[in-house]
């Protein structure tokens, strides 16, 4: 399984659980949606819940309710497996074009 970097996690948001992702992806889209999986140091999670605010990425990922449930994540680079991206024809990632 290929992983591909989609952005960072970089706090926590408030005391339910929820975590800020910074993140540059080009297709956010493809990746930040509830039921997507998200790979953190080689394990997956589940989004429960998304949204976008300001510069972040606010998701909350299932069977995490409480802030002090998800602060071993602070700080860990976030990925999705490359399958799991689902293309149109006309679209590919700038780091296929590099190769």
């Amino acid at each position: 399984m290929k992983k591909v970097l989609v952005g960072k996690v970089v706090s926590t948001h408030g005391i339910k659980g929820e975590i800020k992702i910074l993140s540059d992806f080009q297709f956010k889209d493809k990746v930040f949606n509830v039921g997507k999986k998200l790979i953190i140091d080689d394990e997956l999670f589940e989004i429960k819940s998304y949204r976008h605010h300001k510069n972040f990425e606010m998701v909350t990922l299932n069977e995490y309710r409480d802030i002090n449930e998800v602060l071993f994540l602070m700080k860990k680079k976030v990925y999705v497996a490359e399958e799991d991206l689902e293309f149109n024809n006309d679209e590919v990632l700038d780091e296929a074009l590099v190769n």
